[in-house]
């Protein structure tokens, strides 16, 4: 008897996984290879994951839901760095430090009166927050100059969405923040990093040469 029951258990767990895991092949990898690349004049290039779940301080009821994700914040943005930022050679190394990666899951507010039963309402608001620094730093290890880029998403569904309906909104808000981020961190990069960026029309570094104060 215990033998059928675990036999049952099995095979709807197998199920489960399956169902699961086919939502998630149905979307496609994000790509920034069509992107040019920013060359920095650095020898080389460290992705720092130093966003871990859970976050400190959240409310109890608050709950970490990137890791389910069908697109992974966290691994989006360390695709990003690697299909985006080419080290040209350097003295001076840099540093992609991922701050955050969060994708929260917020419940709302409900009516529980008796007319609230009747209603289709709000369950849950996800909250999206990507913070990203890329920095360069000296042979010493110390940064000498600092890019950053926060991005803030948030969505609410209603009590009745499905799997695939809460899937989807995730997809599209971290493939709507990756856009951003796409943008605004370059941005940022030239403005706070230039020094260190090459120019393709110039084809050589422009860096400060090491020791130089």
């Amino acid at each position: 008897m215990i033998r059928k029951y675990a036999t049952i258990i099995a095979i709807s767990m197998l199920v489960w996984g399956i169902t699961y895991g086919q939502g998630f092949a149905q979307y496609p990898e994000l790509t920034y290879k069509h992107y040019p690349s920013i060359r920095l004049a650095v020898n080389t290039i460290v992705i720092d994951q130093t966003y871990r779940q859970p976050m400190p301080n959240l409310p109890i009821e608050v709950e970490h839901v990137d890791h389910l994700s069908p697109l992974n914040p966290s691994q989006s943005i360390k695709r990003w760095a690697e299909q985006r930022l080419q080290a040209a050679g350097g003295d001076y190394n840099a540093r992609v430090a991922i701050i955050e990666a969060s994708m929260l899951k917020v419940p709302l507010e409900k009516d529980e009166s008796f007319i609230g039963w009747f209603k289709d309402e709000l369950g849950h608001r996800y909250d999206l927050t990507l913070d990203v620094f890329v920095e360069v730093l000296d042979p010493r290890g110390f940064v000498v100059a600092s890019a950053n880029s926060v991005v803030r998403r948030s969505i609410s569904l209603p009590e009745s969405a499905s799997l695939a309906e809460t899937q989807d909104a995730w997809f599209k808000m971290t493939e709507t923040a990756m856009q951003d981020l796409n943008e605004e961190l370059p941005n940022a990069m030239y403005e706070y990093l230039g020094l260190f960026i090459l120019k393709d029309w110039e084809g050589e570094s422009v860096a400060p040469e090491t020791g130089q104060e």
